[in-house]
């Protein structure tokens, strides 16, 4: 009976961490990024997607993806590209 409550705790927190509201992966993935277009015109609404996509400490640390490097890839894309926006539009 105590093993079930504690698997039952340890599922419950791992899965918690699917409702905080993060960006699904599916929105955009590295390779999606690594051909995004510039449009100067709309420079402050692409800055505010790509803030939205990026992946927070919390997301890193209680997924795969963050244990592998990838969120912390996707993270450092977002920032090229938003660099990007920032200087030359």
């Amino acid at each position: 009976m105590i093993r079930k409550l504690v698997t039952g705790a340890v599922i419950a927190t791992l899965c918690s961490a699917c409702s905080t509201g993060t960006p699904s992966r599916t929105a955009m993935n590295n390779y999606d990024l690594n051909f995004f277009q510039y449009d100067c015109s709309k420079s402050a609404q692409q800055m505010a997607f790509l803030n939205s996509m990026r992946r927070s400490s919390d997301d890193q640390i209680s997924s795969v993806n963050g244990w592998l490097g990838v969120d912390r890839k996707t993270n450092w894309l977002i920032d090229y590209h938003i660099r990007y926006l920032r200087d030359y539009c």
